[in-house]
């Protein structure tokens, strides 16, 4: 009943949206065929692809590290059994504003700040990433035994001297959440470039607007590569960490 109730919605919502049109489907199927006769790879421009590569890794880069820096303190205070309460709510209410965020608006609110360009995608993975790295951490001390609490706690050590025994218990669990950050990020910088944030992406979007099409399977022929081999590189760190 639920499978047949699902069918007659999809039908419903596929006649508004103008997809039962066959001539539609033609024509979708002839931009398709000369779209994919364009494919192929341009090797003069190989040169400025890894150009756009190297951009998009340093502004990954850099989000991931300063996004890790200024995590490590908001997750300490967000921790429970750390500081006070209210002080733990108010910070990881900052840190899930900044997690919700998508990272394309943080984006678009740098292009407007800085202008087009790396400096705003830079900025805006930066803040993204804290918001995300905040939460893993905070998640992180949070699983630790709570004997390791109580043993700290006996000491009546100030909050960040705690938090910095608790970032040596859990550093390879930190250090695996930064690699998986890395990895995510190199992707989110390639789709930057939409909204003019750097990366990669923006040279993609602007052979796209130009029909390049040959072009721009290029680039991404080569960041997809590229991030083939940073997952295979982490996978393996995170295997020896």
């Amino acid at each position: 009943m639920v499978i047949w109730a699902l069918i007659l919605i999809a039908l419903i919502l596929a006649y508004f949206l103008g997809l039962v049109d066959l001539d539609s489907w033609l024509k979708a199927s002839r931009n398709l065929a000369t779209f994919v006769s364009e494919l192929y790879i341009r090797f003069d421009l190989l040169p400025d692809a890894l150009h756009a590569v190297g951009e998009t890794f340093i502004i990954a880069l850099f989000g991931t590290v300063v996004g890790a820096l200024i995590s490590y303190p908001l997750s300490a205070i967000s921790a429970q059994g750390i500081t006070a309460r209210w002080i733990s709510l108010t910070v990881r209410t900052i840190a899930n504003v900044l997690r919700t965020v998508p990272a394309i608006f943080w984006g678009i609110l740098f292009v407007v700040m800085f202008g087009p360009g790396n400096v705003a995608g830079a900025v805006a993975l930066a803040l993204y990433t804290a918001g995300y790295l905040s939460k893993f951490f905070y998640e992180t001390f949070e699983n630790v035994g709570k004997e390791h609490y109580e043993a700290l706690g006996s000491l009546a050590l100030p909050w960040m001297m705690m938090a910095k025994a608790l970032f040596k218990h859990t550093e390879k669990q930190m250090m695996s959440h930064i690699m998986f950050m890395f990895e995510y990020n190199l992707r989110t910088a390639s789709i930057l470039g939409i909204v003019g944030a750097g990366g990669i992406g923006y040279y993609i979007t602007q052979y796209v607007s130009i029909l390049n099409y040959s072009a721009a399977f290029t680039f991404f022929i080569v960041i997809l590569l590229f991030v083939f081999l940073v997952d295979g590189v982490s996978y393996i760190i995170r295997r020896r960490v």
